[in-house]
C-alpha cells in the first residue's frame, strides 16, 4: 500500500458483534457518498457471518483483512473496531 495514497476513515466501535457487516458497509458506502444498497454487497467479497463469528468469539485480538469496493478493511477482534483504508491495490 502505498501511503502517500492512503486514506483512513474513522474507526467505528462496536456495541454489538452483528453489527461488524452494517458498519463495513456503511462506513464504505458513506466514504464513496452512496446508500448501503449501491455498493457491491460484502458477500461477494468475504463470509459476513465468518466476521460476525470472530468479533463475537474473538478471545484474543485476531485480525482479519480483505478488499472491498477500492478499500482495504481490517476487523480486529480484540478491540471490536472496523478500520477501513483506501486501498491502492486492485
Amino acid at each position: 500500500m502505498n501511503n502517500a495514497l492512503q486514506t483512513t476513515i474513522p474507526e467505528t466501535e462496536l456495541s454489538d458483534p452483528d453489527s461488524v457487516v452494517e458498519a463495513i458497509v456503511g462506513t464504505v458506502a458513506d466514504a464513496e457518498g452512496k446508500s448501503p444498497l449501491e455498493i457491491q454487497p460484502l458477500a461477494t467479497v468475504t463470509d459476513p457471518d465468518a466476521l460476525c463469528a470472530l468479533v463475537r468469539h474473538g478471545n484474543c485480538e485476531t485480525t482479519i483483512e480483505f478488499s472491498y469496493c477500492g478499500y482495504r478493511v481490517r476487523v480486529v477482534s480484540g478491540d471490536r473496531t472496523v478500520h477501513v483504508e483506501l486501498s491502492t491495490d486492485d
